[in-house]
């Protein structure tokens, strides 16, 4: 169940 929370973590932590 990781990869959901990569789409998370993508949006809350904004790449540079």
């Amino acid at each position: 169940e990781y990869e959901e929370n990569m789409d998370l973590n993508a949006v809350m932590v904004p790449k540079p």
